[in-house]
């Protein structure tokens, strides 16, 4: 995926990507060669074998790169041609044997809006080709083919794509600064993102990205739809900010706040079957749902927005069905369409197991 990636950009062969086994100066002399352009760092395992001095920490590498600048040095220092002072700005990736925020040590928040980990499933489950289907065999072929064509994709067409886009986005340059700052902010918006200054940082990556995507669409040069790389960019936002919070933390909030909430009856009044619900106050009900369970249901976009940050809801969801406090839809579905008096139109609900709301801590809900 990195490979295909820088592709767009010029040649880039397995042995055309730097290896985490690099020195700091190394490092500012490589972005400072692909300015306004965009690298790729390999290998992420290798740092963590020897411990040997030349190659780079981890948890510098969100610091330098992204900042922009390396090491600034002396008068006398920068009398060296090969010691002067380098900045550039740039788009980084990077593969990894380790997740980055998979260790026990929590990695510090400017770290993490700079440096963003996306997890990618193990090849066993799949991995990049997860769509594949068949018997194991016939999987491990057609992924063996599609790898293939992949590669020789990327070395027979590399650099083109860059090359066309620039061709039609520089003249057009003016016109797009301010559409292009529109597409950001309503993602960040449609993400409810914009509750914090950080939560704003990391969605505006995702966001620039999205932008990018939308114009090689419409430039005839990515071959998506502008409906797809919305789809995409929300997910791997998703999947991102996933990884960077504990989904059993969430969901142990979650489950705490709604206990507040169903106690006070405001916003989960009990409903009955035919009765009117006043939905300018209410969020969802309470109610005993068919084979007599009693039930909250939570509108799904009340659902999102309970959920803290709203990215994970999908993934606190699924930990809630884990724990058997989801209550699944008759087709095996996690949330169902119902409608009440009062309420125009069907609308998609979370129905959760009351009984088990009073449990809060996930060491006794699962």
């Amino acid at each position: 995926m990195v490979r295909a990636g820088i592709s767009a950009v010029g040649r880039c062969r397995k042995t055309d990507l730097f290896s985490f086994a690099i020195t700091e100066r190394a490092v500012e002399d490589f972005c400072f060669s692909h300015n306004h352009l965009a690298a790729a760092l390999d290998e992420e395992g290798r740092n963590s074998d020897g411990g040997a001095t030349s190659k780079i920490k981890t948890a510098f590498l969100p610091y330098l790169i992204p900042g922009g600048r390396g090491t600034v040095r002396s008068n006398k220092a920068v009398q060296d041609g090969n010691l002067k002072n380098l900045s550039w700005a740039l788009l980084a990736l990077s593969t990894g044997e380790n997740p980055i925020d998979g260790s026990s040590t929590v990695r510090p928040e400017g770290a993490r809006v700079r440096m963003i980990g996306i997890p990618v499933q193990p090849g066993n489950k799949g991995g990049i080709f997860n769509h594949v289907e068949g018997t194991p065999n016939e999987i491990s072929q057609v992924c063996n083919r599609l790898a293939r064509q992949v590669d020789k994709t990327i070395a027979d067409n590399y650099g083109v794509a860059f090359i066309e886009y620039l061709r039609r986005m520089v003249p057009r340059r003016p016109e797009l600064t301010s559409r292009i700052t529109l597409i950001i902010d309503n993602f960040v918006e449609k993400m409810e993102a914009n509750v914090d200054p950080w939560e704003r940082r990391f969605a505006e990556k995702f966001g620039i990205v999205l932008a990018g995507a939308i114009l090689m669409s419409e430039f005839g040069i990515g071959p998506w739809t502008r409906r797809r790389a919305r789809k995409a960019i929300e997910a791997l936002y998703g999947k991102a900010r996933s990884a960077t919070i504990s989904t059993d933390d969430a969901t142990d909030s979650l489950m705490l706040r709604l206990r507040k909430l169903v106690g006070d009856g405001k916003r989960f009044p009990v409903v009955k079957k035919g009765s009117k619900l006043n939905m300018s106050h209410a969020w969802g009900v309470t109610r005993t749902l068919p084979g007599g369970k009693p039930a909250i249901c939570i509108r799904l976009s009340r659902f999102r927005k309970l959920v803290k940050p709203s990215a994970i809801s999908s993934s606190v969801l699924l930990e809630l069905s884990t724990r058997r406090v989801l209550i699944k839809a008759a087709n095996g579905k996690k949330t169902r369409q119902m409608m009440f008096k009062g309420s125009p139109k069907r609308r998609r609900y979370v129905c959760l197991d009351r009984s088990r709301l009073r449990y809060s801590d996930s060491r006794f809900t699962k």
